[in-house]
Parts: C-alpha cells; structure tokens; sequence
C-alpha cells in the first residue's frame, strides 16, 4: 500500500504525466481493473455515478487504414459492469464537464476523441523510469487490482467477473498468488 502511494505522489509531481492524464487514468485503472485499451474507450454514457458502476464495453486499437477504432472487447467475457469504489466516483464527478458529449471517452486527447494506446504505454514506460519503478507496467496496475480485490475477501470468479476473465483458473493462476 505504501509502494503504491508512493508512485501515485510521484506520478502526479511529474508534469509530463500529469498533462497526459496519467494519474487519474492509473487511479482508474487500479480501480476498476481494466486494460488500458478499456480504460481509454470508457466513455462519460457508460458511467452511473448515482450508483457508482462502469460499463466496459468497448476497446480502443489501431486498425491500418482507419486510425483508432473502438470494438466491443475481446471476448463476451470483456463486456463487464464494474462497480466503481468511491474515489473513483470522486474522480470522475471532479472531471465531469456538463458540456461533454455522452459518447466522448472520459480519457480524452486534446481533439476530445480517442487517446492512442501505443503512445499512453510509452508514457507509462515514461513515467516509470521517472518514478523509480523499471517494473511497472499496466498490466502490474491490473494485477494489483486483482490483489486488493483478493486481499478484500472477493472469490476467484468475482475477481474474473471484473477483470472480464471468461475463466476464474486463468485469474487464479496468473492474477492470484499465494502468500
């Protein structure tokens, strides 16, 4: 826990990171347990703030010809409703703008369209280097999700429900660990 408040206050002292939104899409992504390319198809219509839950319905990858484009995930296991922990709620009420468009993605670029996942890793890769952890990488974001998760008593097949795992042995095995 104190590792992880460590490199959130890092993350947000570094102003590269900062104006690439990086805090809050880290804290997003701790919170909900979502890949990055979930995270950054996350649009203001999927969120209920009233009864703190996401949508994850959608998946942001570059297809040759047409730029970024959002699909609907991987499997049917991806399309997944998670509950939101307070400050996330916090979070996105801080951020919400009334004059957004629904459909616009809550992790927007400057144009308010989709954020490249190719250029959020290389900020990630970016920001860990200034951090001090070589280790960190979205998928660790994803696994320590998992864990607290775990560490909150959640079963395997829960855990996989919100990680959109179609198999609870795969979040068991490769998510969960022992001791």
């Amino acid at each position: 826990a104190a590792e992880r408040t460590a490199l959130l206050a890092t993350v947000d002292a570094d102003e590269r990171a900062v104006s690439r939104d990086l805090p809050d899409l880290f804290r997003f992504m701790l919170g909900t347990g979502c890949r990055v390319g979930e995270a950054l198809a996350v649009r203001w219509c999927d969120v209920d703030l009233d009864i703190a839950t996401v949508q994850i319905n959608g998946n942001v990858v570059p297809v040759r010809g047409r730029g970024l484009v959002r699909h609907s995930g991987k499997t049917a296991a991806a399309l997944r409703t998670v509950r939101l922990p307070e400050f996330l709620v916090t979070l996105l009420r801080m951020r919400y703008d009334p004059e957004i468009m629904p459909n616009q993605p809550i992790f927007a670029n400057s144009k308010g369209t989709y954020r490249d996942p190719a250029n959020v890793g290389k900020w990630i890769r970016q920001a860990r280097e200034v951090a001090g952890y070589p280790w960190l990488t979205s998928h660790v974001l994803r696994k320590t999700a998992a864990t607290i998760l775990d560490e909150g008593g959640f079963g395997a097949t829960q855990i996989a429900d919100v990680l959109g795992h179609a198999n609870p042995a795969l979040t068991q095995n490769v998510y969960l660990h022992r001791g």
